[in-house]
């Protein structure tokens, strides 16, 4: 009894340590340039993100900051890096969701946008989700920014 004990308390640890292999990618900030003002981008930031579904957690007209509250989204392998295929590559794509926030400054004729992500893998009904760390590959803001865009252009 005890042998077993100590062997479950050592695979118990062993998986706590597990180390994830470093991203492939770095966590992306997209900049973009418009002919526009400072105020058009900032409040024009806004309501994209809104539409979006982002509710707009803090804005400071000052700063030009915007960040968002998060919101639960489903994701593909090629809108996250974890680091390890393992970790997103190799379970079903319906399977991958995350918390994902904004946070943007608006500047004289530019933008910075980048999204925070909390992914989970939720393997099935019978296997709890399990919190994995991982980063955009830029998918996310791009999609966002040609939708600022096109808002901009209008």
């Amino acid at each position: 009894m005890h042998r077993a004990l100590c062997f479950l308390t050592i695979g118990l640890f062993a998986a706590c340590t597990h180390t994830q292999r470093p991203f492939s990618v770095t966590p992306v900030e997209i900049d973009a340039t418009f002919d526009a003002t400072e105020e058009e981008i900032y409040y024009t930031t806004q309501r994209v993100l809104v539409r979006e579904g982002y509710p707009l957690a803090r804005t400071d007209r000052d700063t030009g900051a915007i960040v968002t509250w998060p919101r639960r989204v489903g994701l593909t392998p090629e809108q996250i890096d974890c680091g390890d295929p393992a970790e997103s590559g190799a379970v079903a794509p319906d399977s991958l969701e995350a918390d994902v926030l904004f946070e943007a400054r608006a500047e004289p004729n530019g933008l910075m946008l980048r999204a925070i992500m909390e992914a989970v893998i939720r393997p099935g009904a019978s296997i709890p989700e399990r919190p994995i760390t991982c980063t955009s590959t830029g998918v996310f803001e791009r999609r966002l920014m040609e939708k600022i865009r096109a808002d901009i252009d209008a």
